[in-house]
């Protein structure tokens, strides 16, 4: 809990998460409603930010982690990777509204692997310094 730099990245990465996951599904989303492709990279990335976020909240919560947390390297490399396609896919494909919401979250993807990013370099998270 004395790393506050990954901690702020966590918390975005969860509400970004819980965010991708209602524009995303079926009934409630935009997955059968035009923008299928947009959807199918938004439960993909879902699903990496809750490999990047969930364990450590668990831990915190001194809770059992339902799986094993990603380093934070490789979560933010993942998210930077995610964020690029995410806004590739927006540009390109899918209904303007939608469109314009999944590139919005996607643009927020890769301020929260930055974050990560910094984290890393900080040291937080056995980072080179």
């Amino acid at each position: 809990s004395n790393k506050p730099i990954l901690w702020v990245a966590r918390l975005l990465g969860l509400y970004i998460m819980f965010d991708l996951l209602i524009v995303s599904l079926p009934w409630v989303g935009f997955l059968l409603a035009g923008c299928k492709w947009n959807a199918v990279g938004g439960l993909q990335t879902a699903v990496t930010l809750a490999a990047a976020c969930v364990p450590d909240l668990c831990e915190l919560c001194d809770k059992p982690a339902p799986f094993s947390a990603l380093s934070v390297h490789m979560s933010a490399t993942l998210l930077a990777s995610s964020a690029a396609s995410g806004v590739g896919v927006a540009l390109f494909f899918g209904e303007a509204l939608c469109a314009q919401r999944f590139f919005w979250l996607s643009v927020l993807l890769g301020v929260d692997s930055l974050l990560f990013a910094w984290g890393f370099w900080a040291g937080e998270g056995g980072g080179a310094m």
